[in-house]
C-alpha cells in the first residue's frame, strides 16, 4: 500500500475504535488499537508512527477508566519502552499522555511516590515546549499531581501546583479548561483551611474570567469549563454564607441557577439543583418565603 493509503487505513481504524469506545464497546476498541500498534509502531513514517503510539495510549485510558491499573500500567510502559528517543511530535505527544496516564494509575495502586516520579519526568522533559500539544499536557499534568496531593490531605502542597498553573498557563488557550479547574481547586483548598475570604477571591476570579469562553473552544471543552464555573459560584455561594453574607451567597446561587438552565446538560443541571437547594436553604434563614 502507498504511504497515502496506509495512513488513510489507520485514520479509519482509530476513528472506529473511538467510536467504539464512546459506545462503550471497550474490548473491540482495544482490539482495534492492538492491531494499529502492531501494524505501524515501528513505521519510519512519523504520522502512521504516532497513530500507533496514540493507539496504545487510549488502550491504556480505557484500561485506567475501569480500574485496570496493572494492566493500563503496561500498556503505557509498553509505549514509553518504544519511543525513548523519539522526537517527532506525532509521538512525543501520545508519549505524554502515556506519562500522565502512567502517573494516575500508579496513583490509583497507591505508588505514590513513583506516580509522582512519572509527573516530574513528564514536566522535565516537556516542560519548555512550544507546542501547544505538549504543553496542554504539561499543563495537565501538574493538575493531575494537584488533585492526588489534595486527596491524600496535602493541601499546602496542591496549593503550590494551583499557582504554579496559574503562573505558566493564566490565559493559555491550550489551557484554559486546566486553568478553571486549577481556579476551582485552590478555591477549594483555601476554604478547607479556613481561608474563606481568599476562596471567595479564588472562586469570584474563576466565574468572572471564564463568564465568556471563545467560540472556537470545541463543544465538549466549553461545556467542561461552564461546569467548573458553575461550581464555583455555587461554592462561593456556600462560602459567602458562612461569612454570614446571606444576600451575596443568595445572588450567586440564583447566577449559578440561571446559567445552568441555558441549554441541557447533567453536569449543569447538577450545579443548578445544588445552588437551588441552597437558596431555598437561605432563604429560609432570612425568614422569607421560597419561590
Amino acid at each position: 500500500m502507498s504511504d497515502e493509503s496506509e495512513r488513510a487505513l489507520a485514520d479509519s481504524l482509530m476513528q472506529r475504535a473511538l467510536a467504539l469506545d464512546t459506545a462503550g464497546h471497550d474490548d473491540e476498541a482495544m482490539r482495534i488499537y492492538d492491531g494499529v500498534y502492531q501494524r505501524w509502531r515501528d513505521s519510519i513514517e512519523p504520522l502512521l508512527q504516532g497513530r500507533a503510539c496514540q493507539a496504545m495510549a487510549l488502550k491504556g485510558n480505557i484500561l485506567n477508566a475501569h480500574g485496570h491499573h496493572q494492566k493500563a500500567l503496561d500498556a503505557y510502559n509498553t509505549l514509553l519502552a518504544s519511543t525513548s528517543d523519539a522526537t517527532q511530535l506525532d509521538v512525543l505527544r501520545p508519549l505524554a499522555d502515556a506519562l500522565n496516564g502512567k502517573a494516575v494509575a500508579l496513583g490509583s495502586l497507591a505508588r505514590h511516590s513513583e506516580a509522582m516520579a512519572a509527573y516530574r519526568e513528564l514536566i522535565g522533559r516537556f516542560g519548555g515546549a512550544a507546542d501547544p500539544g505538549l504543553r496542554s499536557r504539561v499543563a495537565q499534568a501538574l493538575y493531575l499531581q494537584a488533585s492526588d496531593l489534595s486527596e491524600r490531605g496535602l493541601g499546602n502542597e496542591a496549593l503550590q501546583l494551583c499557582d504554579e498553573i496559574l503562573r505558566r498557563f493564566t490565559g493559555a488557550y491550550e489551557a484554559l479548561d486546566i486553568v478553571a479547574e486549577a481556579l476551582f481547586l485552590k478555591g477549594v483548598k483555601l476554604r478547607q483551611a479556613g481561608r474563606t475570604r481568599e476562596a471567595i477571591e479564588t472562586f469570584d476570579t474563576l466565574a468572572e474570567q471564564f463568564r465568556i469562553t471563545p467560540s472556537s473552544l470545541s463543544t465538549e471543552r466549553r461545556i467542561a469549563i461552564e461546569d467548573v464555573r458553575l461550581r464555583a459560584l455555587v461554592d462561593k455561594a456556600v462560602a459567602m454564607a458562612e461569612l454570614g453574607s446571606i444576600a451575596e451567597a443568595i445572588g450567586a446561587c440564583e447566577e449559578a441557577a440561571k446559567s445552568s438552565m441555558s441549554e441541557w446538560n447533567a453536569e449543569w443541571a447538577e450545579s443548578g439543583a445544588r445552588a437551588l437547594a441552597l437558596r431555598w436553604e437561605l432563604l429560609k434563614q432570612m425568614g422569607r418565603q421560597p419561590q
